[in-house]
Order: structure tokens, then C-alpha cells, then sequence
């Protein structure tokens, strides 16, 4: 990892935070602009720390260089003292995280670099190449890239995308109470086709908006279903920041649970935190014109670098769910537990419901129980299934009156 700095006491707060990592990083120190540059043009980094204010504001400039020619590289920028439109600039041009020099000690740093590249490992499964750069021969996983950039479209067509549906317990007393949907695309021609292939491509083409107003509409006719038979499960629907801006979404959802005959509350929107980056008014009647129909809003992934008390204070919400790495090795990890215990805290202070996502084992869900989180989801309880399977599981625990283990 390269860090890029001008003030040499960030050295050993880095190398500590480093040292606490469970896999080996190797740390490359460059001091100033000027050797920061040259580093960050003939070096191959696992991350890169840039202090964005070298050089009079030109690191900026460095970690905007650096994104745009190693996507898939994971950055984390640094700020003197907290600086909304520096940390808002940051992030938009690429930046995983921002830390802020001397609220940010060696475990909250070596949060930051684990996040960042656990999540820029994922988007490197999809990530094309550079606009810039000569292909001269396409390999296998480009040829594959391709054609299902050609069958996407019909795949929706053909039936050949679903949901499928995660569930979602609570806490005091482990009954089923919501599921997350989550798209599935079973290809005649490519198999099982992976979402972290087909999603970024989504995106790509633009689908993205189009496929998530299916996705609601099918989620509220799934809801309306389970009613039917007796079962009152909130569908959680992913939408994107492209869908988001892009569409109505107030009147997508509004048509959904009309056609559908359904209260709305059955219904969630779960937004990514980087809606809140942009905290226009435009944005903030988006989010109060779901609320106001009666459907509720939720921010996924809670607390991975972005968002702030600030931005919840902005826009109105329901649900807050906590991101897996938190929840991941509690009550170990004395971090992780002192994060989580401040996010149900947080949501009970406010109102707000509280999802705590990834949970795989008891020792977890006993540790969130106990602190109050009201609601978990994860392999503990459930895979992803079909909505048959899923009423088939959720009335065989009724039969048995299980918890959730």
C-alpha cells in the first residue's frame, strides 16, 4: 500500500493500523507532491492513503488521476479537518473513504483500507477496460462480457431474470417479518449467470432504471401474493442511484401497490448511501414522496464510509441496515461491536429501524439481540429462495414455533 502524504507523522499511525490488519500490507511511504506523483505513476499499490490537500489542493487531482487509471484499485483520501464539499469532492472522483487527521486512529484507518478493498475487490469482477486502452485480442472473459451484454435485454423478455427472496427475522421473537429481493438470471445459452456480472452491465447499457421498476412491480406482486396467503412480508427492493435520479419514483411505486391492491408499507426502497452525497432538494422530495405514500425508505449498507448524522438529519428515513463487515467476527471484534452497539443505539434514538445484514452465526445473532437490533438477515436464517420456498419455510418454523436456530 502507498501512503501519500506530506506530514511524516502519519507514517506510524498508518504503519500501526497496518500492522493490525489479518492479511500482510506492505506500506510504501511518499512524502510530498511531487513524489507522490512519481510513485503513483510507476508503482503497482494493493491501495493508495492520499492526503488530497498536497501540493496547495492538488492531491485531488493525484487521487482523480489514480482512480481513472487503476479502477479497480482501492483509495482512501485524507483531510486535514473535516471539509463537507472536499469530502463530497473526494468521493465523487473515486475515493472508497475519507478520513480526517486526528479523528482517525490506527483501527478506525485500517477499517477504511479492509472496506475499500473488499469492495473494489468485487467490482473488479466487472470492471471493463479502459476507454483509452488497444484491445488487440479479446480474452475469454471479455468474448463472455459480450454476449451477455447481447442477451441482457432479452433476458428480461424471456422470463429469464427472477427474484428471489432473502428473509429478514426479528429479534424477540424470530419470526419472519420481511424479505430482500434480489435479482436471479438463469441463462439458456450462459448457465447461472452471477449478479455481480450481470448488475455492473445493467448499469452499463443503462437497463439499470428499467430493470429496477420491474423488479418493484414484481416485488409488489410477490407481497400481494403472500397476503393472499396470509403472510405479511415487506419486500425490500434494491434501487440504484441511476434509478433514483433518473425516474419517478414515487409514481413507479404508486402504480405498483394500485395494480396491486396492497398497503404500501409492504413495500422498501433500499437506497445506497451515495444518494445522500447529493443532498439536493430535489432529492430530499424524492425520498419524502415515497414516505409519503406510505412505503418505507431504507439506507443499505450503513456506516462503510459515506454517510453522516448530518445526512440522516436531511432525509427522512425508516430503516438503517448495517453493513456485513460490521457484523462480521462479533463480539470479537471489539470494533465491529462497538459500531453496531452505536448504530442500534443511534436507531432507537431516532425512531429509526435497524437491519443488521450478514449475519452467519449464533454467537452474531445472540451479540445483536442483546444490544436490541430489532431485525437480522443473513445465511444464519436463509439463503436467497423462491418465493415458494420461501412460504414453504416460513410456515414450517410457524409449525415448529422455531426461533431462528
Amino acid at each position: 500500500m502507498l501512503l501519500c502524504t506530506s506530514d511524516t507523522a502519519d507514517l506510524p499511525l498508518v504503519a500501526a493500523a497496518l500492522s493490525m490488519s489479518r492479511e500482510p500490507i506492505e506500506l510504501h511511504f511518499a512524502q510530498g507532491y511531487t513524489e507522490s506523483e512519481l510513485e503513483l505513476e510507476r508503482g503497482e499499490f494493493e491501495a493508495v492513503i492520499i492526503d488530497i490537500e498536497l501540493g496547495n489542493g492538488k492531491g485531488l487531482e493525484l487521487l482523480e488521476r489514480s482512480a481513472e487509471r487503476h479502477p479497480t484499485r482501492p483509495i482512501v483520501a485524507l483531510l486535514e479537518s473535516p471539509h463537507e464539499d472536499l469530502e463530497h469532492e473526494a468521493i465523487r472522483m473515486g475515493a472508497a473513504d475519507v478520513l480526517v487527521r486526528g479523528e482517525a486512529p490506527p483501527g478506525r484507518i485500517e477499517r477504511a483500507v479492509r472496506h475499500a478493498m473488499e469492495r473494489q475487490r468485487k467490482a473488479a469482477l466487472s470492471v471493463p477496460p479502459p476507454r483509452e486502452s488497444l484491445v488487440v485480442a479479446k480474452d475469454p472473459h471479455e468474448r463472455r462480457r459480450k454476449q451477455l451484454l447481447e442477451a441482457l435485454p432479452r433476458a428480461f423478455e424471456r422470463g429469464e431474470v427472477i427474484l428471489h427472496y432473502q428473509p429478514k427475522v426479528r429479534t424477540s421473537d424470530g419470526a419472519l417479518v420481511g424479505a430482500e429481493a434480489l435479482m436471479r438470471w438463469t441463462s439458456p445459452e450462459h448457465g447461472v449467470v452471477s449478479p455481480l456480472e450481470f448488475v455492473p452491465l445493467l448499469e452499463e447499457t443503462g437497463m439499470v432504471s428499467e430493470a429496477g421498476a420491474w423488479a418493484i412491480a414484481e416485488g409488489a406482486r410477490q407481497a400481494r401474493r403472500w397476503r393472499d396467503e396470509g403472510l405479511a412480508i415487506r419486500v425490500a427492493v434494491n434501487v440504484s442511484a441511476r434509478q433514483f435520479v433518473n425516474t419517478d419514483l414515487a409514481r413507479i411505486v404508486q402504480d405498483s401497490i394500485t395494480r396491486e391492491s396492497i398497503p404500501a408499507s409492504l413495500l422498501e426502497l433500499e437506497l445506497t448511501e451515495s444518494v445522500l452525497l447529493e443532498t439536493t432538494e430535489a432529492n430530499r422530495r424524492k425520498v419524502s414522496a415515497l414516505r409519503e405514500i406510505g412505503a418505507l425508505v431504507a439506507i443499505d449498507d450503513f456506516g462503510t464510509g459515506f454517510a453522516t448524522l448530518s445526512y440522516i438529519k436531511r432525509f427522512p428515513m425508516d430503516v438503517l441496515k448495517i453493513d456485513r463487515t460490521f457484523v462480521r467476527g462479533l463480539p470479537i471484534d471489539n470494533e465491529n461491536a462497538a459500531i453496531t452497539s452505536a448504530i442500534v443505539a443511534l436507531g432507537k434514538s431516532l425512531g429509526i429501524e435497524v437491519v443488521a445484514e450478514g449475519v452467519e452465526s449464533e454467537i452474531e445473532y445472540e451479540f445483536l439481540k442483546s444490544l436490541g437490533c430489532p431485525v437480522c438477515q443473513g445465511y444464519l436464517f436463509g439463503t436467497a429462495m423462491s418465493p415458494e420456498e420461501l412460504s414453504a419455510w416460513s410456515r414450517e418454523r410457524a409449525r415448529r414455533g422455531d426461533a431462528p436456530r
